[in-house]
């Protein structure tokens, strides 16, 4: 994460660590893994269930292996495909915008998805796809995320919102 402290930088595990926890996503508990470097992951099982739910996409190197790389800093980039994965988000064949940097994107849709929801802001008008996640950064993430998706659901009932006694017509 190019000049960003160490100890404040986010890996990819700990992103997907937070996106599960604000979706709900349950880890894959048959110990059956398709990346390489899963017993290197403190949360082997979770990162299986993005892989196989198509929120990460993984591909074999040169020599056949497939590696996920927990302990990499999680890019502004992996971060905007993982959130337009989760959400089934459709990316859209042309995006026009005006960012200084936006022939270094790789996945621009996903890109403006989050910049346009306010999960990332843009730096000096780029979005620079390659700099890590900072803790700061996830934070703010993960809170409009919980706030989408919690604005989502409609009529949920809120345990505790009304009590019914017996007799009682009307409350102080």
């Amino acid at each position: 994460g190019a000049g960003i402290p160490a100890a404040d930088q986010v890996t990819r595990e700990e992103w997907i660590y937070a996106l599960a926890d604000v979706y709900g996503i349950e880890a894959a508990n048959d110990g059956q893994f398709s990346y390489d470097d899963n017993p290197v992951a403190e949360n082997a099982g979770l990162i299986e269930a993005f892989v196989r739910n198509g929120f990460v996409t993984l591909e074999a190197d040169e020599d056949n292996m497939v590696y996920f790389e927990p302990d990499e800093y999680a890019s502004r980039e992996f971060v905007a495909e993982t959130v337009c994965a989760v959400l089934r988000i459709s990316a859209a064949d042309t995006v026009d915008v005006d960012w200084a940097d936006k022939a270094s994107v790789s996945n621009l849709a996903e890109a403006k998805y989050t910049v346009d929801n306010a999960i990332f802001e843009l730096i000096d008008n780029s979005f620079k796809p390659t700099r890590g996640l900072t803790k700061d950064e996830k934070a703010a993430a993960v809170a409009i995320l919980a706030m989408m998706d919690s604005a989502l659901e409609i009529n949920t009932p809120v345990a505790g919102d009304v009590e019914f006694v017996e007799g009682v017509t009307a409350t102080q």
